[in-house]
């Protein structure tokens, strides 16, 4: 896309604080890319976790998220794209 076309950050060679509302960027190449295509529009995990209670007043918790689709719409041969995570959580009760 020039620099002067309708939706590019550049117009007349300055810089727009204004960002266009697609997810237009350019390659290396400076082709025009949606990025949106390259994400799945909805991802499927299962999460696995436990909480523990210690003086009845503070409360730990982990949890470990697994991902059970891709995340890439154009998976690559040889990478996984799962999203995988690990949270702790820890908890004052003033109650």
């Amino acid at each position: 896309m020039p620099p002067s076309a309708p939706g590019s950050c550049l117009s007349s060679g300055t810089a727009d604080p204004v960002r266009p509302r697609n997810a237009e960027e350019t390659t290396a190449g400076g082709e025009p890319f949606d990025v949106k295509v390259a994400f799945e529009p909805f991802i499927l995990s299962a999460v696995v976790g436990g909480q523990a209670e210690w003086k009845k007043r503070w409360l730990f918790e982990g949890r470990f998220m697994f991902g059970l689709t891709e995340v890439d719409s154009e998976p690559i041969p040889g990478f996984t794209s799962r999203l995988r995570g690990f949270e702790i959580t820890a908890g004052y009760r003033f109650w």
